[in-house]
């Protein structure tokens, strides 16, 4: 445990087991039977947004896998393989990042080693991350060595895109779905881990950090990591779960809805002084706008917290229909514009400008 010290506590806290594996029983059931079964594929491709699991879940199925103890859904935790995985060692777990190793030549090269014989266990397992990265001839390099691989060597393709990965790549792998996770499992999952850290909360505060990470398991650890930290040893309370760049976005997208242009310029000052990303307040905005109009076609729908609802309600009153869709599409189309700009924040000002003016 000494290279996980320091580590993020997502980072520490990845599930280790199938047990553990949080809000993907559909997967998590579906490598079971496999593995229970006796058969074990040789491609998988694991698919969905970030901070859902599937580096993790990868790591699981090289540990069952290779475990000495046998081909198990419940490795051993103790033997020379699955403690390469744990503590990093990756002798015939290899983590490949397609991001910075997407050509044609780097995957000819990594297809070459494939044909070598693992080390120490009983396969060689290559786990591809961002695997929608790599270029269609590295996917394509890829064709023949997934449908007749060596007997000793497994794939796992884990991306955050799979329409970007080929039919004939994913149909020789087995395909996982792993969708973002629900609040409720979010929230089982904060609970756990502050209760394990001795870090006392309101339930209140679990809400709204759950539904402010989106489905991601990391980011909602890490938004409790931060407010535990601001709490200093005292009751979790929802006002220190709200996270700065969510109630930033708030306060800007309110003073668009309301034409508050000294507001406006004064939330773009603060997202300035505090270094806030421009592109992420924008996606916070735009998923308010998303929050608002579901709310102007089905009053009755109840967002994920009350601070939420109240939002909300606020928003669904300052604008119309039209204009909730008119603001949407000009911060969709003000994001893609902010890398033109002379300056990030600059650009946000701007946009949030034009979206006033609507």
């Amino acid at each position: 445990m000494g290279r996980l010290a320091h580590c993020a506590l997502a980072a520490r806290l990845r599930p280790q087991c199938l047990d553990d594996v949080v809000g993907q029983d559909c997967a998590v059931r579906a490598l079971r039977s496999s593995i229970n079964a006796g058969y074990s594929h040789s491609a998988y491709c694991l698919m969905g947004p970030r901070g859902t699991g599937k580096t993790s879940l990868s790591r699981i199925l090289s540990k069952c896998l290779n475990c000495s103890h046998g081909i198990t859904d419940a490795p051993c935790h103790a033997c020379t393989s699955c403690r390469d995985v744990d503590e990093g060692r990756r002798v015939d777990y290899v983590e490949v990042d397609a991001a910075s190793n997407r050509g044609v030549d780097q995957m000819c090269a990594l297809l070459s080693s494939s044909s070598y014989a693992p080390l120490s266990s009983r396969h060689r397992i290559y786990a591809i991350d961002e695997a929608h990265m790599l270029t269609p001839q590295a996917l394509t390099s890829m064709l023949k060595t997934l449908e007749e691989p060596p007997v000793h060597v497994k794939f796992i393709l884990c991306t955050t895109d799979a329409a970007k990965i080929p039919s004939t790549v994913r149909s020789r792998a087995l395909g996982l779905c792993l969708p973002p996770l629900s609040t409720e499992d979010l929230c089982r999952l904060l609970r756990r881990v502050l209760r394990e850290h001795c870090v006392p909360f309101r339930s209140s505060a679990l809400s709204i950090m759950a539904a402010a990470a989106h489905g991601s398991a990391r980011e909602a650890i890490a938004a409790a990591e931060w407010a535990a930290a601001d709490a200093l040893g005292g009751v979790l309370s929802p006002c220190m779960a709200c996270c700065a760049s969510d109630a930033m976005a708030r306060a800007m997208l309110e003073a668009i809805a309301y034409g508050n242009a000294p507001a406006v310029q004064a939330a773009c000052y603060a997202a300035s002084a505090l270094n806030a990303s421009p592109s992420m307040l924008l996606d916070r905005m735009m998923r308010t706008i998303n929050d608002t109009a579901m709310h102007q076609c089905i009053p009755g729908l109840t967002p994920h917290h009350g601070a939420g609802l109240r939002a909300t309600a606020r928003m669904a009153r300052a604008m119309g229909a039209r204009r909730a869709q008119a603001m949407y599409r000009t911060l969709l189309f003000g994001k893609r514009e902010l890398r033109l700009s002379c300056g990030e924040h600059t650009g946000l000002s701007m946009v949030a400008l034009r979206a006033m003016a609507v």
